[in-house]
């Protein structure tokens, strides 16, 4: 064998005894750090090169580790998709109470230009729940010169009495009207007449902590804990959840209530009550009701007026991301410092 072969084999047998299995995490690594590693790296193939050519020997791993390492630096940044939300605003009052309807248009996602969704909102005292469905429509005009109708007048019969509205709002367009969206399940009342719901058993507040708060009650006869968490996804916009233990056992209730909140969340209080149904056995069936402090409502149609022309929101996101919803979803609910029924 001749010298050079020698030298070849001997360096060939040195890294491989060296690192019996590409180091890729470290190849990326240097790649990736700067200029001057990244020309250390390619100096690094060259030399793979010369030794193969040397030894006769091919050696895959560390070229194509090179490679790709190589071929990761030089990755363009995601895009940015840039879109605008057009945001209407309707006042009302009721019950001495002000009241704000949000309807925001933007672009739907996924689909072909000119389409926009819709979606309702509802803020009063500081707190903000999304109201029904969003809606997709088709526009062959400008989404920031659109007109709103909002109202809201006396529901089905309800117990407590008088608690539940219905909701309408329609989208006005060279003298046509389109419903757009409506509600007939608006659970609203100031101090409701809780007294009058027969064999209701109400849990208590026993335990505020920082991110939660802890409700004892009796249902069934069966001592129950109802525990409300909650925490923060992004800016005032909150997810709670609500669950159950008794006896060593607990389930969750609900888990994904969002409300956007301008103050303390420590301040949202909650009150849950059951009431038993017919069951087999009996006393074994309840239906739960939780209800925040919110507003209260007259006997007869309240309109809302336009604050103006809409407010425009820029929203700057990834592309690859861009699909998800904006806002927060159709689960939300809302509570403030009166009564409003939640489930």
């Amino acid at each position: 064998m001749s010298s050079s072969a020698m030298t070849a084999s001997r360096a060939l047998q040195t890294i491989y005894d060296d690192d019996d299995c590409p180091n890729y995490e470290a190849a990326v690594s240097r790649s990736n750090t700067n200029s001057t590693n990244a020309g250390s790296s390619v100096h690094w193939t060259k030399a793979a090169e010369e030794l193969q050519q040397a030894s006769g020997t091919f050696i895959p791993q560390r070229q194509g580790a090179i490679h790709r390492a190589a071929s990761t630096s030089r990755l363009p940044p995601r895009p940015i998709v840039r879109r605008e939300r057009y945001v209407y605003s309707y006042n009302m009052v009721a019950g001495s109470t002000p009241l704000q309807f949000h309807i925001s248009v933007e672009p739907a996602s996924g689909k072909q230009p000119g389409f926009y969704t819709f979606r309702l909102s509802l803020k009063a005292n500081g707190i903000e729940r999304s109201l029904a469905e969003p809606l997709d429509l088709k526009l062959a005009i400008d989404p920031k010169k659109l007109d709103f109708v909002v109202f809201i007048f006396p529901g089905k019969t309800s117990i407590p009495v008088g608690c539940v509205y219905s909701l309408r709002v329609w989208l006005r367009v060279n003298g046509i009207d389109h419903r757009v969206f409506g509600d007939d399940d608006l659970w609203i009342a100031k101090d409701p007449d809780f007294n009058s719901i027969a064999d209701a058993s109400f849990a208590r507040l026993k335990k505020l902590n920082r991110n939660s708060q802890y409700y004892h009650g009796v249902v069934g006869r069966a001592l129950v804990t109802f525990i409300v968490r909650w925490r923060l996804i992004s800016g005032k916009l909150y997810q709670y959840s609500l669950e159950y233990e008794a006896g060593g056992v607990s389930s969750m209730l609900f888990e994904d209530f969002r409300m956007q909140i301008d103050g303390d969340p420590r301040t949202v209080t909650f009150s849950i009550y059951t009431v038993p149904m017919q069951s087999m056995p009996a006393g074994a069936s309840h239906r739960l009701r939780v209800w925040l402090r919110s507003l209260s409502l007259g006997s007869k149609l309240i309109m809302g007026f336009s604050t103006g022309g809409p407010q425009t929101v820029i929203i700057d996101e990834p592309a690859e991301i861009s699909a998800q919803r904006s806002d927060y979803d159709d689960k939300s609910r809302q509570g403030s410092e009166h009564s409003h029924y939640l489930h």
